[in-house]
This record gives structure tokens, sequence and C-alpha cells, in this order.
């Protein structure tokens, strides 16, 4: 599947539809669930975590990208919860680079890049304080990623350029793309919002064949 932007306001579906009901989008096997509801007259995306604490969604409408970027927006109230974009997730390991905001403690929120592993764990590449949110407040998280080695993955919050990090370790190529949510403790409200990417499309020398049969498994 070739890459392509997309964004996703949410708008095309009824409350109450899981967003999975659309082919541009593929839920994780395990985990919550990611619910369309109305709010002051606009369809967004509520997080529904039942027996589990992570939700998981691939954007399939993207397809395969290297160069881009991905974006969310999401409203998060309760300490402990972590919201994430992720890029050049490979099909095949699971692999990914995500970018995020969790809250630590009332308002106070910590910012983030990080390198997911297939098994769960991860490494932080970066982390340092993010923007205070109140319940009922949006913040909008884009991850840029560019370049093969090293790779480049800059954070924007609401805009703003907040942090960047270069990663020669893991060097993760193309990959797919799409959103991701985990709570520690409580369980916790998380609203989201007009999702967004925009991918440079790959040359056929830049493409994995292997990637590209993953997905259609």
């Amino acid at each position: 599947m070739a890459a392509a932007d997309f964004s996703d306001d949410f708008e095309s579906f009824s409350p109450g539809d899981d967003i999975s009901s659309s082919p541009s989008w593929d839920k994780a096997p395990v985990g919550g669930d990611a619910v369309v509801i109305e709010q002051s007259g606009n369809n967004c995306v509520n997080a529904v975590f039942s027996d589990s604490s992570f939700i998981g969604y691939v954007c399939t409408a993207a397809g395969i990208w290297k160069n881009g970027s991905v974006a969310m927006d999401f409203s998060p109230s309760g300490a402990g919860s972590f919201s994430n974009v992720y890029a050049r997730l490979n099909p095949v390991s699971s692999d990914a680079y995500a970018a995020g905001l969790t809250v630590f403690m009332g308002t106070l929120t910590y910012q983030y890049i990080a390198y997911i592993k297939s098994e769960g764990n991860y490494e932080v590449l970066y982390s340092g304080m993010g923007p205070q949110i109140s319940p009922g407040e949006w913040a909008n998280v884009k991850l840029q990623v560019e370049g093969a080695d090293p790779v480049t993955l800059t954070l924007y919050i609401n805009g703003e350029q907040a942090a960047q990090a270069v990663d020669t370790n893991y060097l993760l190529q193309e990959g797919i793309c799409g959103f991701a949510l985990y709570y520690e403790g409580d369980e916790p409200s998380i609203l989201m919002d007009n999702f967004e990417v925009i991918a440079n499309p790959l040359s056929l020398a830049e493409t994995s064949f292997g990637a590209l049969k993953a997905m259609f498994r």
C-alpha cells in the first residue's frame, strides 16, 4: 500500500461507532476500543479501555511511509495516562517510534519521544516537561520523522517545536502509523480528534517488499 496524506476528523462516523468500522483504521488484536461520541455538536473519539490498560489503532489509509509526520489532538484527564502517536511501525516486528504526553499529576504533563520495542518495552530518546492540560483542554501532538542513518525525530506540541531526538541505534525505516493509549493506576479519560498524516511517497528502491507483504496477510 503506497503512502498517502490522510486526515480524519471523525465526522463521517455516527456516535457509538468503533473507528475500526472504517477501512481507514485497524484495531490492535488486544486492548480496548476507540468509540466515536458527540461533544458540543462535533464528533470526537473516546477511549474505552474496558478490561485493558492499552488501546492501539493502525491508520491503514496512510499506507507505508518513511519520511513525514503524524499528528493527533488529545484531551487527557487522570494521572498515569499516556497518549501517543507513532510512526515507522514495522508490521512484522511491531517496533516503532512514538511521541506523546503523559499526565503525571493534576494538570502537569511530561512530553517524550521513544523507541517502542516489540515486546512492549521502550527506550526514551527524549523526555521533558510538557504543557499544563486542565480537564477538557486539548493538545495537538505531532511526530515528524526524517532520514535513514541517523533518523531525526521532532516533537511538536500545539504547532510549536518542543523537542528533537536523533536515533543512531535502532534506525527504523519505512512503516505504518497510528495512535496508542496506555495508563497506569486509575482508569483515565482520554478524548481524541483530528488525526493527520503528511507522508512523502517512497520510491520503489526504498520499499521493503517484506513490509508490503505483511500488510496483506
